[in-house]
């Protein structure tokens, strides 16, 4: 299991935005984490609207955390970029090949390995992470 681009971005910006002692502009952020600005709005877009982030604007303005990095799970951020956990083959552009598809048996398996491991990364907190 790969994580999105932008799961990966929104984690590390939320943990670089928590260490900050004041909002960070969108363009330092881009510089910090590596990626361009216009990367960095789409995903804040989406934290911002779930009500993780918040922005301001003026001379002093930049980006801040609403909600501390121990209300956040990493299962919450899957949800919200790539659509959960979801192991099963016969769900992704891959499983064209196989002949079995909706039958497959193994399939339901699957869906509860994945679920098991969404449940996981829901107790998951990105502080803890950050104590990794």
């Amino acid at each position: 299991m790969r994580l999105s681009v932008n799961t990966r971005y929104a984690i590390r910006m939320l943990c670089t935005l928590a260490q900050a002692d004041r909002p960070v502009s969108l363009a330092a952020l881009a510089e910090r984490i590596g990626t361009s600005k216009r990367a960095l709005e789409n995903v804040h877009a989406l934290l911002k609207r779930h009500g993780i982030t918040e922005g301001s604007v003026g001379p002093r303005g930049g980006l801040t955390m609403k909600r501390a990095l121990s209300d956040i799970r990493v299962g919450e951020l899957l949800l919200l970029f790539d659509d959960a956990v979801d192991l099963s083959m016969c769900r992704t552009g891959r499983s064209a090949c196989c002949p079995e598809g909706q039958q497959c048996p193994s399939r339901v398996n699957w869906r509860a390995v994945s679920s098991r491991l969404q449940d996981m990364l829901n107790a998951v907190t990105l502080k803890e992470i950050m104590q990794w």
